[in-house]
């Protein structure tokens, strides 16, 4: 790569779209699937590979997807088995634990709080 071919943040950010601070998250989040070199002031500079990454990662996260899901994508097109996350299955080998649903409150419930304890009970039914 010459560095011609190089392009600053800036450029970057003209050319994509992304934010300022949106790319350098994208950058902190795939920093290890994202390759920049340092150029003055230690700004990042990005080459080809690196600008097609981020536009995949922005397109990912427009799909709604995961940074999971992105990673195991940029992993995946680049051979990088190592970078991509734990699939769930290995994370769960009996299945997604399905979280109990909460339980509401109801009015007359004797468990709530009816105010401080060294205050008088309030006789109003529309107050509870």
């Amino acid at each position: 790569m010459t560095e011609n071919k190089m392009k600053t943040l800036a450029q970057v950010v003209e050319q994509t779209g992304i934010g300022n601070s949106t790319l350098r998250k994208y950058l902190k989040d795939f920093s290890d699937l994202v390759h920049t070199e340092k150029g003055p002031r230690n700004t990042p500079m990005f080459d080809d590979e690196a600008l097609s990454r981020i536009k995949l990662i922005r397109k990912g996260f427009q799909k709604r997807q995961s940074v999971d899901e992105i990673r195991t994508l940029l992993a995946a097109r680049s051979g990088n088995i190592e970078a991509a996350p734990e699939t769930p299955k290995e994370q769960f080998p009996q299945g997604i634990p399905n979280p109990q649903p909460q339980r509401r409150a109801k009015r007359e419930d004797p468990t709530m709080l009816k105010g401080h304890a060294h205050q008088e009970p309030v006789e109003d039914p529309r107050l509870w």
